[in-house]
């Protein structure tokens, strides 16, 4: 193994092989390995390829092949990325590292990991922030955590809070997969992350079967476990077998399966749509 300390500033190129590392000098002190490692000191850039590890302090990055380039402190990544951190794991096809603001911005086949809580997110692109733990996705969203799946453009993570926004569907599972899912339709969505806790905001739908609630805001209580769906002038609507009524408030009970309405109005209108027919 050769080592390497520091490195950039070289006056010469050099090609090492045979599984090179050698420390970056800089306020980054990245460590780099690779099987093979070149450098090319008219524009300063670092080639890597095979088994190419990059540490700094408690991130990890991993790959196939990379280029480094000393002046802005950035890489360029491509073929079977991983990030590891305590707590996390983030995989994609390729990645610009930016290692001074410690801001990684992956695309392609993006996966985002959280083992401890079960949390998991795919998406076509991701700029997560280190230092800060926010985690920015946006394209064909999909997030997987406790008894949810969640679909949606974008997503934003952070330590204290999960919101999803733009087609949010989430399908949430009162049980076995034999028992028919629970259908949640919005703009907006958030999670609280610790309690499970969430909201829903803009143009919300609620279904199941052949019943569905449409109001402009909901609530869902991990504790009660139970959904309360709220009007946005006077009424809240509610769809129960084709036929369509009216009242100030429904709720849906994640125990009994029911909706409950109470001051409740018939309409005499029919159901067009649901939000699981979309």
């Amino acid at each position: 193994m050769t080592r390497i300390a520091p490195v950039l500033g070289w006056v010469a190129g050099f090609v090492l092989g045979a599984h090179a590392t050698f420390v970056a000098a800089g306020p980054e002190r990245l460590q780099i390995t690779a099987d093979r490692v070149s450098h090319d000191p008219s524009v300063k850039v670092v080639t890597m390829q095979g088994n190419l590890v990059i540490d700094q302090e408690q991130t990890r990055l991993s790959g196939s092949e990379g280029t480094f380039r000393a002046e802005t402190g950035e890489s360029l990544w491509s073929g079977d990325i991983r990030l590891e951190e305590p707590g996390r794991i983030v995989q994609s096809e390729r990645l610009l590292a930016q290692h001074s603001k410690r801001i990684y911005r992956f695309t392609g086949q993006v996966v985002y990991r959280k083992p401890a809580s079960g949390l998991m997110v795919t998406a076509d692109r991701l700029i997560y922030r280190s230092r800060t733990q926010d985690a920015e996705f946006d394209g064909n969203v999909r997030l997987t955590f406790r008894d949810r799946i969640v679909t949606a453009q974008n997503a934003m993570l952070t330590p204290r809070s999960i919101v999803l926004s733009n087609e949010v569907l989430s399908e949430q599972l009162a049980g076995p997969l034999v028992v028919p899912a629970l259908y949640v339709a919005a703009k907006h969505m958030s999670i609280d992350p610790a309690t499970g806790d969430t909201r829903f905001w803009g143009n919300v739908e609620v279904s199941k079967l052949d019943r569905m609630a449409r109001g402009d805001r909901a609530t869902f209580s991990e504790q009660t476990r139970q959904i309360q769906i709220f009007p946005s002038k006077l009424t809240t609507v509610f769809i129960d077998n084709g036929l369509t009524f009216t009242s100030k408030q429904v709720d849906y009970d994640f125990g009994t399966g029911e909706f409950s309405t109470p001051g409740l109005k018939q309409l005499n209108l029919r159901i067009q749509s649901s939000p699981q027919s979309r």
